[in-house]
Formats: C-alpha cells, sequence, structure tokens
C-alpha cells in the first residue's frame, strides 16, 4: 500500500478524534521548540563557519588561522585627492586625526588595535635586523662614542672626537666613533629641495628625527589605517557596533577635512555590510510574502477563519522546527537562516491544499467527516510533495559544503513538519474551530479553454525552445563583488583601492619554518607570472645569517644597558646638573651641550685633514663621508660665531643629542629580540607568528574578485607550494565546492523526485510525468534567465535544486486528484495554482533586495515557480485529457 496513504488515513483518524489533546501537544511542542530556538540556538556568523570543516583546505586554512590569528582588519581610506605635496600634508592631517579618533575605541573594546605607520622607534628597533653586517661592525666599533652619546653625555662624546680626529697618528677605532659622534649631533645641510619644502632632508645618522612611515598604496596616492574590531560570532551582526563607532568617527574627522575623502572597507566590513543589506532584504521579504500570502489566502477563501488557522499552523510548524533546529543542528549560520525563507514559500502551501478540500467537502457533511476525508484523499499528495521537496534539501548534507548542509538540514526538517503539521494539525483545528456549512466556499474553476491538442502542442514547442537557448544564452558569475548592493560604499571604496593599487587585495598565505626557507619559497613565488608580488618581513628585515647574529651582539654589548645604568657622573665642563643622571633616555630632559664656536671650527679643520688623507687613501667611502662631515660641520661653526643664530643651533645640537640616545636604546633592544619582537606593530602579526613560522603573503596580478583569475592563481602557486591557504584558496576551493554541490543535488534531486512519485503512483508512466512536468518548468526558467539579463550566481544557483523539490508538489496534487476525480479537477487546479503563486511571493519578494545576489534569486525563483505552476495546471491537464479523449 502506498506509504503516504498509510500516514495519512493515520493522522485523519489522530485529528478527528481526539483533536483537542492533539492541538494541546502541539502548542506545547511549538513553545518549547521557539523557546529552545529563541535563547539556546546560537548564532554563528563567520563565514569560515559556511565552509565544512572537515574538508582538508578548510582544516589548512583554520590551522592558519590557528598561528597566526586574526589578520583580517576593517580599512580606513584616505584619498587626498590630488598628487601634489599640499595634497599628502592634508591625507597626513587626517590621518593623524583619525587616529587620535579611533584610539579611544580600543579603551571601549570595539576595536582591539588601531595601526597608522611605522614610528621612528620602531624603525630604529628593527633596525639591527635590516643593517648590513658590515654597518652593524662598523658601529659596534664606536664603542667609545656609543657608551657616552647613550648616556646622554653628547659634550663628553664631542670632546673625545675632537681628540680623535687632531691626534697626529690618528687611530681607527677612535676615528670612527668620533665620525659616529660628529654625524649624529651636526644637523644635516638642507638641499635645495629641501629648503622650499618639497621633500625631506635625507638624513640616516643616529640623531635624525625620522619621519614615521605611513601605510600608503606602493604604486598609488591612497593613505591607510588598519584597525581590528572586535568580532562577536554570537550575534549575526558580528562587528556591528564597532562598525556604527568607527563610522561615526571617521564622519566627524571627514567634515573638519573637507579636502580629502575618508572611507572603509576591507573584508569584514564588506561582509557586515553584505550581512546587514541581506539580514534587511530577507527579513522585510519574510514579512511582506507572509502578508500578502495570508491576504490572498483569505481572498481565495473568501473568509478570515480557516486561512487564519493554516497560518497559525504554520507558526506552529515553525516553533516545532525551531526546537529540531537546537537538537539536530545545534546553530544557525547566515547561509541556513534562509530556511525560514523556504518555509514561507512552501510551508503555507500545504495548508491551501488542505483549507480547498475541507471547504469543497463540507457543504452536506460535518466538519469532522470533512476533515477526515480531506486528510485521506489531499494528505497523501501533500505528504509525497513535502518528502520530494524535503529530500531535494536532505541531499544537500551529502555535499562539501557546510552550509549547504546545514541548510538542507533545517530545510528538511522544517518541509516534514510543516508537512505533518498541515495534515494533522490544521484538520483538528478545522473540526474544533473550522465554522459551518454556512461560512460559503470559494468554489472558483479553472480549465483550459485552448483546445487541448493545441495547448500541449505550444507548450511542447515553448519548452523544447526554452531547452535549447538555456545553455547559449545562461552563464555563472562568481564575482562576489558583483553580488554586493549596488551604491554599497564600502564596495565603492574597495573598487576605488584595487584602481588605485592592485597590490592591495586579498592575499594568499604560504608559511615557512625558517627564515631559509622562507627566502628560498620567496624567490620561488616571485618568479610566477600570476603573482603581482610576495609581501614579507623581507620587505624590511635582511636574511639572517650567522654572521649577522654576531655582529648583533657585538653592537648590543657596544651599547649599555641602561635599564641597570647608574647615574654616571660628568666631566667638569658638563656642569652639576643635567639630565646624565637620568638612566633612561626617553625621560631625558634637553640637555645643556656645552659647544663653542672655536671648538666646532677645530673639529671643522681636522675633518678637513682627515678629508685629505681619505683622498690619498683608497678608501672611496670615507672620503665622501667626511666632505660632508667637514661642510656640516662649518655650517654648525658658523651659526655659533653669529649670536642671532647661535641658540638655534645650540637647540638642534641638544635635540639630536636626545634622539641619538633614544635611538641608540631602541638599537640595542633590537640586537637582543628576535626578528618578530624587533618588528613594526603594524606588520608583526602579519609577517611572523609567535611560534616563529614566517608568513609570505601571495598578491595576484589580476583581478582577485574575478574567479577565474583567482583560480589560475591558486594552481600556479600550488605548483610550488601545495598547501598554500588564505582566503584566495577557501575563495576558490568553497566555490568549486558549490558548482559540485548544484551539479550533485540537482541531478540527484531529478533522480530522487522520480522515484518518490513512482512510490506515491505505482506507476512509472505517472511519475515521469510528473517529473517532466517540474523539468520542462524549470528549463523555461533557466531559457528566460539569459534573455532578461540573469545569470546564475552563488546566491541563486540553488533556485534549480529547489524549483525541483517544490516543482514536484504541484504535478503530484494535479495527477493525484485527476486519478480520484476528474471532475473535481478544477477545484484543485485552483489551489495549485494558488500554492504556486504563494512560492512565487515567497521568494520573489527578494526581487525587491537591495543585495543582487538576494534579488538574483528572487527573480529565478519567481520566473521558475510561474513556469512550474503554468507547466503543471495548463500543460499537464491538456496532456491528461488528451490522451483522455
Amino acid at each position: 500500500m502506498n506509504p503516504f496513504q498509510i500516514i495519512a488515513d493515520a493522522a485523519a483518524k489522530v485529528a478527528t478524534r481526539a483533536p483537542k489533546a492533539l492541538l494541546g501537544v502541539s502548542v506545547v511542542l511549538a513553545a518549547i521548540g521557539g523557546w529552545l530556538g529563541a535563547m539556546h540556538l546560537p548564532l554563528d556568523a563567520d563565514t569560515n563557519s559556511l565552509i565544512g570543516r572537515d574538508r582538508p583546505f578548510m582544516q589548512r586554512y583554520q590551522a592558519f588561522l590557528d598561528e597566526f590569528g586574526d589578520l583580517e582588519d576593517m580599512i580606513v581610506v584616505v584619498d587626498p585627492l590630488g598628487d601634489d605635496d599640499a595634497a599628502q600634508g592634508r591625507a597626513r592631517e587626517a590621518v593623524l586625526e583619525l587616529d587620535a579618533a579611533l584610539r579611544p575605541l580600543i579603551d571601549a573594546g570595539q576595536l582591539v588595535h588601531v595601526h597608522r605607520g611605522i614610528s621612528a622607534a620602531e624603525q630604529w628597533r628593527v633596525a639591527p635586523h635590516a643593517m648590513a653586517e658590515r654597518d652593524l661592525h662598523e658601529l659596534a666599533r664606536a664603542e667609545t662614542a656609543l657608551k657616552l652619546l647613550a648616556l646622554g653625555r653628547a659634550t663628553a662624546a664631542i670632546e673625545q672626537a675632537e681628540q680623535a680626529i687632531a691626534a697626529t697618528v690618528p687611530d681607527r677605532d677612535r676615528i670612527e666613533s668620533a665620525i659616529v659622534t660628529l654625524d649624529a649631533l651636526a644637523p644635516p645641510l638642507p638641499t635645495p629641495e629641501s629648503m622650499d619644502g618639497s621633500s625631506a632632508i635625507d638624513d640616516r645618522s643616529l640623531g635624525a628625527e625620522l619621519p614615521e612611515r605611513f601605510l600608503r598604496s606602493e604604486h598609488g596616492r591612497l593613505w591607510f589605517l588598519q584597525a581590528m574590531p572586535a568580532k562577536d560570532f554570537a550575534n549575526f551582526n558580528a562587528i556591528a557596533m564597532p562598525l556604527a563607532a568607527v563610522r561615526e568617527a571617521l564622519a566627524g574627522v571627514q567634515a573638519r577635512h573637507p579636502g580629502v575623502e575618508i572611507g572603509l572597507t576591507g573584508k569584514p566590513v564588506l561582509q557586515e555590510d553584505e550581512l546587514a543589506t541581506s539580514n534587511a532584504d530577507m527579513g522585510r521579504s519574510s514579512v511582506l510574502s507572509l502578508a500578502v500570502i495570508t491576504v490572498l489566502f483569505i481572498w481565495l477563501f473568501r473568509g478570515m477563519r480557516r486561512p487564519l488557522l493554516a497560518v497559525a499552523t504554520f507558526g506552529i510548524a515553525v516553533g516545532i522546527t525551531m526546537g529540531l533546529a537546537w537538537l539536530f543542528v545545534g546553530r544557525i549560520t547566515l547561509l541556513s537562516s534562509v530556511f525560514l525563507l523556504v518555509l514561507v514559500g512552501a510551508g503555507l502551501d500545504y495548508g491551501v491544499h488542505i483549507v480547498s478540500r475541507f471547504n469543497e467537502y463540507l457543504p452536506g457533511s460535518t466538519r469532522a467527516a470533512s476533515a477526515a476525508r480531506t486528510v485521506r484523499e489531499a494528505g497523501p499528495g501533500t505528504l509525497a510533495g513535502a518528502c520530494a521537496t524535503a529530500v531535494v534539501f536532505a541531499l544537500a548534507m551529502f555535499t562539501d559544503f557546510g552550509g549547504l548542509r546545514e541548510l538542507g538540514t533545517l530545510a528538511c526538517l522544517g518541509l516534514l513538519t510543516s508537512a505533518l503539521v498541515m495534515v494533522t494539525v490544521l484538520p483538528a483545528l478545522l473540526v474544533t474551530a473550522g465554522g459551518s456549512v454556512s461560512d460559503p466556499p470559494r468554489s472558483t474553476g479553472l480549465w483550459i479553454a485552448v483546445p487541448a491538442r493545441a495547448t500541449t502542442v505550444i507548450a511542447a514547442m515553448a519548452i523544447l525552445v526554452a531547452a535549447i537557448a538555456a545553455p547559449s544564452n545562461l552563464r555563472f558569475d562568481a564575482n562576489l563583488l558583483s553580488m554586493q548592493a549596488e551604491g554599497l560604499a564600502s564596495v565603492a571604496w574597495e573598487q576605488r583601492v584595487l584602481a588605485d593599487d592592485a597590490t592591495q587585495t586579498w592575499f594568499a598565505a604560504s608559511t615557512a619554518a625558517g627564515p631559509d626557507e622562507a627566502w628560498e619559497l620567496r624567490e620561488r613565488l616571485r618568479a610566477l607570472p600570476e603573482v603581482e608580488r610576495v609581501r614579507s618581513a623581507f620587505d624590511i628585515v635582511r636574511r639572517p645569517t650567522p654572521a649577522g647574529d654576531a655582529a648583533r651582539a657585538a653592537l648590543a654589548a657596544a651599547i649599555p644597558d641602561l635599564t641597570r645604568a647608574k647615574a654616571v657622573p660628568r666631566t667638569a665642563t658638563e656642569g652639576a646638573s643635567g639630565p646624565d643622571a637620568v638612566p633612561t633616555p626617553s625621560r631625558h630632559a634637553p640637555p645643556s651641550t656645552v659647544l663653542t664656536a672655536e671648538r666646532a671650527t677645530r673639529i671643522r679643520d681636522g675633518l678637513a685633514r682627515l678629508t685629505a688623507l681619505a683622498a690619498a687613501s683608497t678608501d672611496e667611502r670615507a672620503s665622501p663621508l667626511l666632505r660632508t662631515l667637514e661642510r656640516r660641520w662649518t655650517a654648525v661653526a658658523e651659526a655659533l660665531a653669529d649670536p642671532a643664530r647661535a641658540a638655534d643651533m645650540q637647540a638642534a645640537i641638544d635635540a639630536r643629542a636626545v634622539r641619538t640616545a633614544r635611538a641608540l636604546a631602541e638599537l640595542r633592544a633590537g640586537c637582543l629580540a628576535t626578528i618578530r619582537e624587533a618588528l613594526p606593530a603594524a606588520v608583526r602579526a602579519s609577517s611572523m607568528s609567535p611560534a616563529g613560522s614566517w608568513l609570505l603573503q601571495v598578491v595576484p596580478a589580476g583581478d582577485a574578485w574575478d574567479e577565474p583569475t583567482l583560480r589560475a592563481f591558486v594552481a600556479q602557486l600550488r605548483t610550488i607550494d601545495p598547501f598554500v591557504t588564505g582566503v584566495p584558496v577557501t575563495q576558490v576551493e568553497s566555490i568549486a565546492d558549490m558548482r559540485r554541490a548544484f551539479e550533485f543535488v540537482s541531478w540527484l534531486s531529478l533522480a530522487a523526485i522520480l522515484v518518490i512519485a513512482w512510490i506515491d503512483f505505482g506507476s512509472l508512466r505517472h511519475a515521469l510525468l510528473a517529473t517532466a512536468t517540474v523539468v520542462a518548468g524549470v528549463l523555461i526558467m533557466l531559457g528566460l534567465l539569459g534573455p532578461l539579463g540573469l545569470s546564475l550566481n552563488l546566491a541563486n544557483f540553488f533556485a534549480v535544486p529547489m524549483l525541483l523539490g517544490l516543482g514536484i508538489d504541484s504535478a503530484i496534487h494535479v495527477l493525484h486528484r485527476w486519478k480520484r476525480d476528474p471532475e473535481g479537477l478544477p477545484a484543485t487546479l485552483t489551489a495549485t495554482a494558488f500554492t504556486g503563486v504563494t512560492t512565487a511571493i515567497g521568494f520573489g519578494a527578494l526581487v525587491l533586495a537591495d543585495h543582487r545576489g538576494l534579488a538574483s534569486l528572487g527573480w529565478a525563483m519567481l520566473i521558475g515557480s510561474i513556469s512550474c505552476v503554468v507547466v503543471a495546471v495548463v500543460v499537464l491537464p491538456a496532456l491528461l485529457r488528451w490522451r483522455a479523449s
């Protein structure tokens, strides 16, 4: 016997013999399920959760995240709107104010960190790992000068330098110490360019006032800040509060800096904006479609009582489904939340057939008898259709894409629950509160006015044209950026960043256990044609060597450890008070460096003598440096001899003495630090892990949002590093998983609905006819997408298997009524047409969505639902009449 008939007969008995008990149990279950769903069903907004954790590429990516941490910052972008110095100055001021505006959000718990660039202190700290070994050794040999300068004893260092360059027989070590001192303390000579402010002075001495290295595009004009938001993945809007706070801060700075444009983008912002848009679209569409369907339901049956009972029953089904979701799935993700829209689009349909048959059978009968007959006759088709649809979604559980697996599970549970509730609880409600015979049922009939043969031929030709046109007109668009809402600011800024500098985009992550492996891997990756560049710590530091380690150790030994230094006695010329008794350079007050014009002149003369000696020697490096120092100390002597300029020159030398002490403290810290510890904070996490692994950020040469380009990029990377990971890899692999899932579920759905129809009808001929009906509707939809300018994409591709599952329901109901009672077919066609319309409305409301991906899903489901129902209520009856005539 038909298993669906057995279930329907049992449901009829329960619903009519103990309706109040059934209602009580169902309400309690719905209340418990709703409570579990609302209070204990966690929301997981992490997009990584959409990908199966059991996938090897995802396991590698998760291992990468576990080791290196979250590297996905919000990116604040400042466009100076020009390339001239004035525009760059405006950008710099805006960046500084933005940094000041965002830092309080760290204390407020909204942000984890904010980076605007690399400070002078960070530059000195990393310098020992960036300097050549020869430069490290030369600086270490100036130990005498370094000790005095580090302790802030600039006057004593100058005295020693003067003595060294005045010696009749120059001592190399003393001369090198003297050069370090004199280079550190004498201000650089202004160049013609620097005098008009068009460029900075090139000063690389210890006393240099190093400019902060701001985060800027390498090949463009944009300036950046990196801000890591506090992410709460237990909330669908994981960064909603930090994002709102950051945008408020940006708006305030923008108002005060109209000469620049300030924007916000980055993967977290793009995802949050997409989520906010899609959630608003989904919520609006669900409420709108449910309201419209309810109104149409009431209009169709000319009364409110029974349609509202069906809506109430649907609410019970949703409550029970939420409890099952808590029991069997345990969470709601961004994708699986779509199951509610599936229920709105399909769950109420089951109630339409029950109410339609109840209205039809009620005249001349009792409510209990009408309800029992309704369930026995309409129940099998309802259950079979729901089972077919549920199986289609259940097939997603066997795909590799985790998001689809959970959506399939929830939709399957929800559809089966809705069908069972509609054939049990709704009849029980109709028995207890379904009104009387005097409540007039709507009996609008639907039949075919066109001759059956002509209709069938016309329909067959249309389906044939659609089937032929579908492959040629249809394309698949995997560009995620193109699915975002038009006019979204974060998308516009992402596109502006890519247009300004294509290297500011996603990166693939290749890791190495040590520097030698990282260096070799870097060189091999850089040779690939699909690679634009490889970012790594090697952009800042040199490849470590044992000789370099020894040179850094020597330099660290030459600089005193000021954390343990005692107050240092000063020479008589340095006075009785001053900063030299303060061990930490950063706490120095400006020292009073005693330097007269006479001493500066003697130093200049000594440098001139050394310059002449160097010119006569073969030392090509010493002569240019000495000539420059001679000119600089000439300028110092002249300024000190001029009463109008002496004070300013003395202040400049004092400031350079303080900066020198601070620089030496950072140099020593950098020498003793590991490479990771020495790296600037803005690049540390993205260069090396706390465990010491090296990260190579590999940037694609083409558009990272273009899926074919990204796929070719990842394929090339894997020829060098089979274990490469990162967003491009997960993107390519997840798109491939989704494509395979689409093909797998579509073909198996076709087989599944055929088998279920065969089981239901007990006839292969009727099963093939029902299956052909829904396939025809899907083919028409695919044929129409191309001419309408629509394409399949990652948001709407699952419409095909959904339509196969939802569309078979209409064909099953029509064939069941034709087999049982051909004369009663018009009423069933009316109900079937209405359910097709409700499905179209349920999903079609998404055409109003701002999110272009969801809008495309709405169009696909709208066109597909109408196509399937037209074939079911027009073509199929015509074919049945033709065969019967």
